[in-house]
């Protein structure tokens, strides 16, 4: 029997300058749609930090978005062939006004209520 691969999930953690924050949202979802067009991502999330609840700076704007990857080898592709000029575009657009820091993880299990069913197959 053939072990099935871990899903992975890849985290991007932003920090947005208020006086970008509506272009930068504009922004966004064009790049995370583009990410989303490379094999083995299979969906993002996009997270808003409350910086109130999270004692977080108010000037900013704090962003995480979530990609669910088939694998580490889909991540792998994303890092050698895709991620240098995708940051760029980010970069040149905003420039020292954003940050990103990222991690990956290993999916180890999907957890939910009772009346509801698993959407993601490990």
């Amino acid at each position: 029997m053939q072990q099935e691969r871990s899903k992975v999930v890849y985290e991007v953690n932003l920090i947005i300058d208020k006086e970008i924050e509506e272009e930068f949202k504009s922004w966004l979802p064009e790049h995370i749609q583009l990410i989303l067009k490379i094999k083995g991502f299979i969906e993002a999330r996009w997270f808003e930090s409350d910086p109130v609840e999270n004692n977080l700076d108010n000037n900013k704007t704090y962003y995480t978005v979530h990609y669910l990857l088939e694998d580490r080898e889909s991540l792998q592709n994303y890092f050698d062939n895709h991620a240098s000029e995708l940051r760029k575009d980010g970069i040149n657009r905003f420039g020292t006004k954003f940050s990103a820091s990222r991690r990956v993880m290993i999916l180890k299990n999907v957890f939910q209520s009772h009346s509801k069913k698993c959407s993601i197959k490990l």
